[in-house]
């Protein structure tokens, strides 16, 4: 949830920078306080109980508590031998599902799309466990991520020994 937060703030935080510049190219100095001005009042939108509420309904978040899986359990339980493709996309918590996954479980795998955010060095960790257990590792910046100045990230994985 925390995640999806910060992508809105830091939507927001962006426009509010492109209003600011736009300003100051077309009016010149009158436009950069007025720019300013503008940035500020965008960029605060999303902050403070209002904002957050409006965040959390705009992103249509809904608190669920679900007990924690691991893959390692699911694959045990239901006796599956070999994962074509693994989909992860867990709001921020990518990293978790990758180390919570065994050696033996790894080598199970032979695909991964994984969607996440770069906070934190994230990318690098989840690049650096993919290959150190014998993946292959691709990653892209979706067009529009790169437009609102998000850090989003598409990372294509597959298993060296498929």
């Amino acid at each position: 949830m925390e995640e999806k937060r910060r992508q809105f703030d830091q939507f927001f935080a962006s426009k509010g920078a492109a209003i600011r510049r736009a300003a100051e190219r077309r009016f010149g100095r009158p436009g950069k306080a007025v720019g300013s001005a503008v940035e500020w009042a965008v960029a605060g939108l999303p902050k403070g109980p209002i904002g957050r509420w409006m965040s959390d309904r705009i992103a249509g978040a809904t608190r669920v508590r679900c007990e924690l899986v691991t893959l390692d359990r699911v694959l045990d339980e239901t006796n599956v031998k070999e994962v074509a493709l693994l989909k992860v996309d867990v709001e921020g918590a990518e990293l978790d599902v990758l180390r919570g996954m065994s050696p033996s479980t790894m080598r199970r795998v032979r695909q991964i799309v994984l969607e996440g955010h770069d906070e934190d060095g994230r990318l690098a960790t989840i690049e650096q466990l993919l290959t150190s257990n014998g993946f292959e590792v691709k990653v892209e910046t979706p067009a529009i991520a790169k437009e609102r100045g998000l850090n989003n990230f598409l990372l294509f994985a597959h298993s060296r020994a498929s």
